[in-house]
């Protein structure tokens, strides 16, 4: 197991690398989980930066429905519930304009796994963030503290 370990710390970020730029554009869900006043927060292997779980929207896929499949894939968390949108913001990948759907959504306890593509996942309390939170995280995490829904901007 740990030599499984080992090789898949070596191989995932030569596959992120793939993923990241030879992938074609897929727009995106991601969830700003809440329980209690604690957010989660996850690292992809490979990634310094903390950010939400999720991802790729899957051909002919709600977003709402993406998202909840994402937080089941990404943290084995079955029981959240989507409680509004936060907005959806335009970004980019490869040059391609690509949509970030994100959810606010209640977690029932803070219960979670982290599954094969996840490094780190944590709980933070609003007030206690980590520093290396990606500058679109940090952006979104401001909108859901000034109690902002369906917001348009840019990622």
């Amino acid at each position: 197991k740990l030599a499984y370990k080992a090789a898949y710390h070596f191989l995932h970020p030569l596959l992120r690398l793939y993923f990241v730029y030879a992938s074609p554009a897929k727009d995106s869900a991601r969830v700003l989980l809440v329980h209690k006043n604690e957010i989660m927060l996850v690292q992809n292997i490979g990634a310094r930066r903390w950010s939400f779980p999720g991802g790729a929207l899957q051909t002919k896929e709600f977003p709402e429905a993406g998202a909840l499949r994402e937080l089941r894939e990404e943290l084995d968390i079955t029981d959240a519930t989507i409680e509004y949108k936060l907005g959806m913001y335009d970004g980019k990948h490869h040059g391609e304009p690509v949509l970030v759907h994100i959810y606010v959504a209640q977690a029932k306890s803070f219960y979670h796994k982290k599954q094969w593509e996840i490094d780190r996942a944590e709980w933070f309390t609003l007030g206690q963030l980590p520093s290396n939170l990606s500058p679109a995280t940090a952006r979104r995490i401001g909108d859901y503290k000034n109690g902002l829904r369906d917001v348009l901007d840019f990622w």
